[in-house]
């Protein structure tokens, strides 16, 4: 959904070329009537205003767009520098980040948090469930009243300490802690 600050953008482009679009025809109307005699004389300048009048805000239009799409090129990559930042502090402090997409299901689980916790990138996918099969049974009540807590605008954030199982030595069922 577009921001109240594109919107208002967006309301005043379209305003400004409604108010181009009435001035251009009455004046350009009224000075084609005063000037122009002979009907045939009359149809050739209208059709020249009306295409005169496609290519201005053609021209308006490109220089519009083209603003725009350079603002959201540096946007972008200014986006992607703060990704590239972001994931070389992940990297450094060794610990194993999970972000959880709720609106959309899906769980973006770092190569760090699958390695510590002794699989391969793809051994772990992204769903939820990837998550909850892992958590330790009798860490799993606290955990899920620590989410539903939250969800229900209790805590400000999300905390919970439980263990997950990791894939090393699964016959014992090591456990490491998270958090």
């Amino acid at each position: 959904m577009p921001s109240i600050e594109t919107r208002h953008a967006a309301r005043r482009i379209v305003g400004l070329y409604a108010a181009i679009s009435v001035i251009w025809l009455i004046c350009s109307d009224t000075l084609l009537s005063k000037f122009v005699v002979e009907q045939h004389y009359r149809r050739l300048f209208a059709t020249g205003k009306g295409m005169l009048f496609i290519a201005i805000t053609a021209w308006l239009l490109y220089a519009l767009l083209s603003r725009a799409f350079q603002k959201m090129a540096a946007q972008q990559k200014a986006l992607q520098e703060i990704d590239q930042r972001l994931q070389f502090a992940m990297e450094a402090t060794g610990d194993g980040i999970w972000d959880w997409d709720i609106v959309n299901d899906r769980v973006n689980y770092s190569t760090t948090c699958k390695t510590i916790l002794g699989y391969a990138e793809e051994e772990i996918g992204d769903s939820i469930a990837e998550w909850e099969t892992r958590v330790h049974p009798d860490d799993w009540l606290i955990c899920r009243n620590a989410l539903d807590r939250h969800f229900a605008g209790q805590t400000p954030y999300y905390n919970s300490e439980y263990r997950l199982r990791c894939k090393t030595v699964p016959i014992a069922g090591y456990w490491h802690a998270a958090w």
